[in-house]
């Protein structure tokens, strides 16, 4: 196991200079909630929250909300529609990418849509997408939902199912100590009793993220196989980042930010903190002579990413703040509990 090589005081350092420098409500609320990790009954996080929902952010999600709390079509866009989020999909991740969480009214709203796709009540809005059986659209639109689910509750006992068909896949795939493919497919056409040529496999985000959802976890050397996997997969996560996560690339490519979030996504494991000491380690390397991370002008923005968090980036050191926030997130999750 690698030693980190920064602590949570040095993370706590740099969240003070930068909450000197007066920022907006979002970067605000995210330093003092997934940094600092303020107690949400004092009054500083309090104020803050409250600053957040009236921060430029919150007010085009709550605006842009249908009746039935969608954003209109859950995964596939419409480009046929000017809309001010791609999809249902899209805004519940800037949502969530603002600092909101299950308590927010907006995400309760859409949270009851969810659980009906989940459950199979209803379906998405979207056109339906080839499948050699015809029957999978309606499987995945579930299992996708349920993933998105994960994201806002991940607690949420209709997970507790699907957790454990993704459990039985991984076992069939790793059963012979590497991955299996076709024993996976062989496994999720029993599973999910839909027969399959080529189904979704576990190293995509959705399943990743149902696995890393509920009090479950998988047995400690079934998550090491999974995990290394993902890791050193050439293929990386797919629907977020394309290539081999173990390896850092320069801060100021354009793909930075979604081998970012893989490792994101990645961290809700636990195993992951352990595995992924020499990435946290480089990403700690990365700050600017003031101590700060800048990830350019050039990264991504919304719908591809977080970007801009503040109200906007005209003021200059607002871009810093945005980027060094999201960092300090992550290397957050990188301690070892007990040592936050």
């Amino acid at each position: 196991m690698t030693t980190l090589i920064y602590a949570s005081r040095d993370l706590t350092s740099i969240a003070e200079e930068i909450l000197q420098m007066d920022p907006d409500p979002v970067p605000r609320f995210r330093l003092l909630r997934d940094v600092l990790h303020l107690d949400p009954a004092s009054a500083a996080y309090r104020q803050a929250e409250t600053a957040l929902q009236g921060s430029k952010w919150f007010v085009e999600l709550q605006n842009a909300q249908q009746p039935d709390g969608t954003w209109g079509r859950f995964h596939t866009q419409d480009t046929t529609v000017k809309q001010p989020f791609v999809t249902t999909e899209a805004a519940i991740k800037e949502a969530l990418d603002i600092g909101l969480d299950r308590r927010s009214p907006i995400l309760q709203k859409v949270q009851q849509a969810i659980v009906g796709y989940v459950e199979g009540k209803t379906s998405w809005p979207d056109p339906p997408e080839k499948h050699d059986n015809p029957l999978a659209w309606f499987v995945w639109v579930r299992h996708y939902s349920a993933a998105v689910l994960s994201q806002i509750d991940p607690h949420h006992p209709l997970l507790e199912a699907y957790w454990h068909i993704w459990a039985e896949v991984v076992q069939a795939a790793f059963h012979s100590g590497s991955y299996d493919r076709q024993s996976e497919i062989k496994a999720l056409n029993e599973l999910l009793n839909c027969r399959m040529k080529n189904p979704v496999p576990f190293h995509v985000k959705y399943p990743l993220l149902i696995l890393s959802a509920t009090d479950n976890r998988l047995p400690g050397d079934l998550e090491r196989q999974v995990l290394d996997y993902v890791l050193h997969s050439p293929a990386g996560i797919y629907y977020m980042y394309d290539k081999t996560l173990s390896q850092p690339l320069p801060i100021l490519a354009k793909r930075f930010w979604g081998w970012t979030q893989a490792h994101r996504l990645l961290s809700r494991f636990g195993l992951w903190r352990e595995l992924a000491g020499e990435v946290l380690n480089w990403i700690w390397d990365q700050r600017s002579a003031q101590g700060f991370w800048d990830l350019g002008s050039k990264i991504a923005r919304k719908p591809y990413s977080s970007f801009p968090l503040s109200e906007s980036w005209r003021r200059p050191e607002n871009r810093l703040i945005d980027g060094t926030l999201e960092m300090l997130a992550l290397l957050s999750r990188g301690l070892q509990i007990g040592e936050e």
